[in-house]
């Protein structure tokens, strides 16, 4: 009896944790004129095919785990900064909201009122952070003992890490869905850009860049308080019920 399994594999250059959603199998049993139960047969392809699938899922946990992990490492001293950050983002308390729009608009507000130029702006803003990439770090050491970390804040940090890990990977897996939709069908890939590409350039004609900005960031920061708290679903439960009685009306 002669059996081949071929696998096929597509879009190798993925990362492997998704690469068991783009896997495309191929079985093929080829048999002396002896085999000829077909029930037998396809027993073989099924058994072949699941056992091929079944272990995709665990290579995709391992690559999680592997990925969440030097994540960690990479954020070990800056611990104690990312869970206070952490809490502010997921609007743990009810006034951080306000204090996040209050930082916001007080440093648009400067930029408003100073009107730097581009360069300068840029030049100050990687300055800023390269003083708190050197600084913070040391006064951590100094000020915060190993004492001071409790088991508590080791388990909210690798929840932070596992989190934050999946959206580095979903971000990954869209790019990479962006890339072979470039390549697979390059007509809708350049005709969306171009629309896409065409209404911002409209948008940043029309409105401020300025004001664009600051909205952008608001979006960008509040956005995981508003998943974190469901806010976002039940305002769109809230206009979808609203919709659904104006047509009933």
């Amino acid at each position: 009896m002669r059996f081949r399994i071929d696998l096929i594999v597509a879009d190798l250059e993925i990362p492997p944790c998704f690469a068991f959603r783009r896997l495309l199998l191929a079985v093929n049993v080829y048999t002396q004129p002896f085999f000829n139960s077909t029930r037998t047969k396809f027993k073989y392809i099924l058994s072949a095919r699941f056992l091929f699938l079944d272990t995709m899922p665990d290579n995709a946990s391992s690559e999680k785990e592997k990925h969440m992990k030097q994540l960690k490492r990479k954020m070990e001293c800056w611990r104690e900064v990312v869970l206070p950050l952490n809490s502010i983002l997921l609007w743990e308390r009810p006034w951080y909201p306000a204090l996040i729009l209050g930082l916001t608009t007080t440093v648009f507000c400067m930029i408003w009122m100073l009107e730097p130029a581009l360069l300068t702006l840029i030049s100050l803003s990687l300055l800023v952070l390269a003083l708190v990439d050197y600084f913070v770090p040391t006064i951590i050491s100094i000020f915060c003992t190993a004492d001071s970390w409790t088991g508590q804040k080791e388990k909210k940090l690798n929840e932070i890490c596992h989190n934050l890990s999946e959206a580095i990977l979903q971000l990954q897996s869209l790019w990479i869905s962006i890339v072979t939709m470039r390549n697979s069908r390059p007509n809708f890939y350049y005709g969306t850009i171009m629309i896409f590409l065409m209404v911002f350039a409209w948008l940043g004609n029309t409105i401020n860049n300025l004001l664009l900005s600051y909205i952008a960031v608001n979006a960008i920061l509040l956005t995981p308080g508003f998943k974190y708290k469901g806010r976002a679903r039940s305002a769109v439960k809230y206009i979808h019920n609203y919709l659904i009685q104006e047509k009933l009306s």
